[in-house]
């Protein structure tokens, strides 16, 4: 029985060896970079103090925040066997003036604002296989969608200079849905996630839709094409006032990556 030990030994090393090839050998990954150019429009709402209703102004006309904003734009995908994962971040910042149909914090209506916007977004999701046909695969998903959200109007009201300031982060959990059709040199993956949260500053509805489609027309190369809409239909608690948004954010993306 000694003897036949090391037999047995090599016997299980080659298994495990031929296993992690395997698994390797499943093992892709995408790396995306490049730009995207997104644009907002909506309501956002600020209370003048405590947490009364807030009255909505529109972003576009009364912000001034209507013009197209260019960020870089960074995907990766990766996948192993019937699991797969996404990250994908951007962030934006645009600044406007316009004049207030309504209270805005404390600002009166009738008020000339000038307004500086920030958002930030980082997404992770993983996703399992439901059906996969070789060219279609549907899978669902879990994941994690970040948004940071940081509005400031300024307004000069005689001598006095008047900040407002909506400033929320939202770790909001989602549930994802994903359909993928490959065809060799060109692919086309849709994301869906949606989910009604409450979380630290912000409760409400929220959407993430990304369309992304890439051609390899070298091995390894591929040029990408996508379309990102994002839904925030929320209201919370900020700096002691309450507030409100219905914002959508959507535009484009393309660029460039490589997949090994």
């Amino acid at each position: 029985m000694m003897r036949n030990r090391p037999r047995t030994l090599r016997i299980i090393v080659s298994l495990c060896a031929s296993a992690m090839l395997g698994a390797c050998d499943s093992l892709g990954i995408k790396a995306d970079a490049g730009y995207g150019s997104f644009a907002l429009s909506g309501d956002v709402g600020l209370s003048p103090g405590g947490f009364t209703t807030p009255v909505p102004v529109d972003m576009e006309s009364e912000l001034g925040l209507g013009q197209r904003m260019g960020t870089p734009y960074a995907r990766v995908e990766a996948d192993f066997w019937i699991v797969s994962a996404t990250f994908s971040g951007f962030a934006i910042n645009q600044q406007g003036g316009g004049r207030l149909s309504q209270f805005f914090g404390t600002i009166p209506a009738g008020t000339t604002v000038t307004t500086d916007i920030d958002i930030k977004n980082a997404k992770a999701a993983v996703y399992f296989d439901l059906f996969d046909f070789d060219v279609v695969r549907i899978s669902s998903g879990i994941g994690l969608d970040v948004f940071d959200l940081d509005l400031q109007t300024q307004a000069t009201l005689g001598a006095i200079t008047v900040n407002e300031r909506v400033n929320a982060i939202a770790p909001v959990p989602m549930l994802f849905l994903q359909g993928e059709v490959d065809i060799g040199m060109a692919e086309i993956v849709l994301d869906i996630g949606g989910m009604y949260a409450d979380i630290a500053d912000a409760n409400g509805k929220f959407i993430d839709v990304e369309l992304f489609c890439r051609i390899e027309p070298v091995d390894h190369v591929h040029l990408f094409a996508g379309y990102r809409h994002i839904v925030l239909d929320v209201e919370g608690i900020a700096e002691n006032q309450a507030f409100s948004g219905d914002i959508q954010l959507s535009g484009f993306m393309f660029g460039g990556g490589i997949r090994f």
